[in-house]
């Protein structure tokens, strides 16, 4: 029997992942630094070291498309939020001058701020909040500032291939 059902740790009959992957591979496990979260490791060497969670961990298509529709919502309330802001401040109505430029920037900074700072934090977006979703690294922590603002910079302007990735998502079982 599985040492991990034995001390009580997994609470079901089949064996730890740790057992599985010694049984299946026959070296030993590599020692997992969080024995509480022994039911939800696996091990897989095909990525390279890292945590991997169960299958039903991952959130869905359905989720991260609402995940997805919250946060739109959020920055374009924040977006007539600047734009209306602006307009009451340095529209000039002689010359029909409107703040186009600044209002970019300016928004184009918050929304950068919002889908990578904020959403890698623990806080994270409201959105994903609100779906229960939350984006780890390989390692299980929260991914670098690097890899969301690559994440932001390909979403920004390569709209297409969100709509990509959600549907690779959902399909890749190594995800």
């Amino acid at each position: 029997m599985c040492a991990a059902i034995e001390s009580g740790i997994v609470g079901t009959s089949a064996p730890c992942c740790r057992c599985a992957y010694a049984e299946s591979t026959g070296r030993p496990a590599p020692p997992i630094v969080l024995p509480y979260l022994v039911e939800v490791l696996m091990v897989d060497a095909s990525l390279g070291n890292g945590v991997f969670f169960q299958q039903s961990d991952y959130g869905g298509l359905v989720r991260r498309c609402l995940a997805m529709l919250i946060d739109s919502i959020v920055l374009y309330v924040t977006a007539m939020v600047i734009w209306a802001v602006l307009v009451m401040l340095l529209w000039d109505p002689q010359t029909g001058w409107v703040p186009y430029p600044l209002f970019l920037a300016l928004w184009g900074a918050v929304a950068w701020v919002y889908l990578t700072v904020v959403k890698r934090s623990r806080w994270r977006t409201i959105g994903y909040r609100l779906t229960g979703l939350r984006i780890v690294s390989l390692t299980g922590g929260h991914p670098s500032l690097a890899a969301m603002t690559i994440r932001f910079l390909l979403s920004t302007f390569g709209p297409f291939s969100v709509f990509l990735d959600l549907i690779w998502l959902s399909a890749d079982a190594e995800q």
